[in-house]
């Protein structure tokens, strides 16, 4: 019911409004209404033009809570979820402990964690610097989206960024999977 609604809302409320609007359109400029109103000249068509706006501005629907969403950022903090959660933020046991191991070709760099913290502080993502400024940035970019009022879209943009650098490092982790699982199989074919 709410998938039909939403069909509904997006795609056939506009086509009638649209359509409704080019009748209007086509009836006033075959009856020759006043030009203002109806004209073919540039600037012309002043009613659809209004009509149009107001048909959007209709069409747009109530404003919803976005609900319960991930919070995968928080466990890079140290932030563990206050409540359960609907949408779980963990990560796996395995790739927790991948994180938080240092890479095999520079282990004094640090974890893999480190890195991409140290990463996120140079970008100016994040300031861990203990400031209240800088826990509640890190706050609202690790937080439950619908517990903070208001996320700016740098802080969504900083959001997404830092997810991207995770997924990055744990394709990494994939394709050294792959890498073992293909020496396996090919040892496993010599026997």
């Amino acid at each position: 019911m709410a998938g039909s609604k939403s069909v509904w809302s997006l795609i056939v409320i506009p086509a009638l409004i649209t359509l409704a609007v080019t009748l209007l359109r086509l009836v006033g400029d075959l009856e020759h209404w006043p030009s203002p109103w109806f004209s073919n000249a540039a600037g012309g068509g002043g009613a659809s033009v209004v009509l149009s706006i107001v048909g959007i501005h209709n069409q747009g629907g109530g404003r919803r809570s976005l609900g319960d969403s991930p919070r995968m950022p928080a466990a890079f903090f140290g932030r563990p979820p206050d409540a359960p959660e609907a949408i779980a933020s963990d990560y796996p046991e395995e790739v927790w402990a991948y994180l938080n191991s240092a890479t095999p070709a520079q282990p004094e760099m640090g974890t893999r964690r480190e890195l991409l913290i140290a990463k996120w502080r140079s970008e100016g993502r994040i300031e861990q610097d203990g400031s209240p400024k800088g826990e509640r940035r890190i706050e609202s970019l690790s937080s439950n989206i619908s517990h903070v009022r208001r996320l700016s879209i740098d802080e969504l943009s900083d959001r997404i960024a830092m997810l991207l650098d995770v997924r990055a490092t744990l394709s990494l982790m994939k394709r050294d999977l792959r890498a073992i699982l293909l020496g396996l199989s090919a040892g496993h074919g010599n026997r």
